[in-house]
């Protein structure tokens, strides 16, 4: 049997997120405490499900942009929509419907993606299974889709378990000689010209994908989501981002950062291999990565790598983290980074500006207090004042000002590969404030919920 699972604009599935989103870039949440739930604004559709498909919508959208770089894949790039669109073909010519089902267990690729689009495009559910989780695959024999999509490596696992049923395997990746592949999907026709995707039958509560549930409580069950519940707008998402997870396709997070990658034409960064804290901190440096979604687990090793540092994650604007607990300690360690992050790249827009740095002095009330060293141009009238007012007229977060002030200084601290050494800003910040006793009683006594700040031209 199946269950329904909901994932409507305020539902607790997206707790995590929504929190986050609180603390670290001021989003507001409802708490209803009798209920235990915590819940973000409201958001409306911008579109009617009942007459428009999921694959309609986001056909016309990635036509809009045909040359934007949607995926990054270590490494590869390819033609996704055009791919999708000889998938989609394929579907309809074995005269598969909204009645049928494709099944996916499948690591990241580009293909992978003109699957999903291409079932999507021909109203098809697609029954998505994480590959690593074995225990899943029975799944398959609830759903009993007709074609199924998995890596060479899966392939006779996947063959063993649907015997009774007999779908036709295709393999994405690690080819079996004999065995149909993604390949023979993606040759060009004549149709593909002028197609459009399938008009939705059922309206919004079609179902567009089946994803299965964790497994904690028992075997994992098939979890269906209709069309109606999928948000496509985001904030977070538009063009000029950069987006990284490392779920696929089968939870929940693959899902809402497949729609909003597909949809808004932000750029998706794509990794087959396990996640490291390290490489994920060389991502970010190399793609300039904006937004990140990640598992606790993910969460807590990336905050423990060393070069998890304000320099190496200068672009880096949001991490949310879901489907676990993350403890409050953790994340006021990822704000602190983040919001580093945040004034420095605030500061920089200032034109007389070379480069600067950020660093918190803890206060026992308040934790730690910012404070900014700046190189400013040589000749430059530029003065503390103007910095902090700056930082104040472009970020309304109280916890995002410069409440020990800014001091300029003609080097920073660096190691011999160019990074800062924050604790000897620290320290260099300190003695600036060991010379300014009004400022330094000043940061010491104002509330980082004030919207005031003090500085001193140095």
């Amino acid at each position: 049997m199946y269950c329904h699972l909901s994932l409507s604009r305020n539902n607790i599935s997206f707790i995590s997120f929504h929190s986050y989103f609180v603390l670290s870039l001021g989003f507001y949440v409802v708490a209803e405490v009798e209920q235990k739930i915590w819940s973000g604004p409201t958001v409306k559709p911008l579109y009617n499900y009942d007459k428009q498909s999921i694959g309609e919508i986001l056909f016309g959208q990635m036509r809009l942009n045909p040359q934007n770089v949607l995926q990054i894949l270590l490494p590869g790039l390819g033609e996704l929509v055009s791919w999708a669109i000889r998938i989609a073909l394929h579907l309809k010519n074995q005269q598969l419907g909204h009645e049928d089902i494709v099944g996916v267990t499948a690591r990241n690729t580009l293909k992978l993606t003109s699957v999903v689009l291409g079932c999507l495009f021909n109203g098809t559910p697609m029954h998505a299974i994480n590959p690593n989780y074995e225990e899943g695959f029975h799944s398959f024999g609830i759903t009993k889709p007709q074609i199924i999509f998995c890596d060479g490596g899966d392939y006779e696992k996947i063959r063993r378990i649907t015997a009774s049923f007999k779908p036709t395997i295709y393999t994405m990746c690690d080819h079996i000689e004999g065995v149909p592949t993604i390949l023979d999907l993606l040759e060009p026709t004549k149709m593909e010209e002028n197609y459009r995707p399938e008009t939705p039958i059922l309206g919004g509560n079609q179902t567009i994908v089946i994803l299965s549930s964790s497994g904690t409580t028992g075997l994992s069950k098939a979890v269906t989501v209709p069309a109606s519940e999928i948000i496509l707008d985001n904030v977070f998402s538009t063009i000029d981002k950069v987006f990284y997870t490392s779920s696929g396709i089968d939870w929940t997070s693959g899902l809402v950062a497949f729609m909003h990658n597909c949809y808004n034409g932000c750029t998706r960064v794509l990794n087959r291999k396990p996640f490291t804290g390290p490489e994920f901190i060389e991502m970010v440096k190399k793609y300039k990565i904006t937004s990140a979604i990640m598992s606790p687990i993910q969460f807590v090793e990336l905050l423990d790598c060393p070069d998890f540092t304000t320099e190496n994650m200068n672009s880096l604007r949001l991490v949310a983290s879901g489907g676990g607990y993350v403890s409050k300690q953790l994340i006021e360690k990822m704000q602190r980074v983040l919001q580093q992050c945040v004034l420095c790249n605030t500061i920089r827009e200032l034109p007389d500006v070379v480069d600067c740095c950020v660093v918190g002095i803890y206060n026992e009330r308040h934790g730690d207090v910012a404070g900014a060293l700046v190189i400013k141009k040589n000749g430059s009238p530029l003065t503390s004042e103007k910095v902090v007012e700056h930082v104040r007229n472009r970020l309304r977060e109280p916890q995002k000002q410069l409440h020990n002030g800014a001091f300029f200084v003609e080097k920073l601290p660096q190691n011999i590969n160019g990074k800062i050494l924050k604790r000897e800003a620290r320290e260099i910040l300190k003695s600036f404030l060991e010379k300014s006793p009004a400022l330094s009683s000043s940061a010491s006594s104002s509330s980082v919920s004030s919207s005031s700040s003090s500085s001193v031209d140095r």
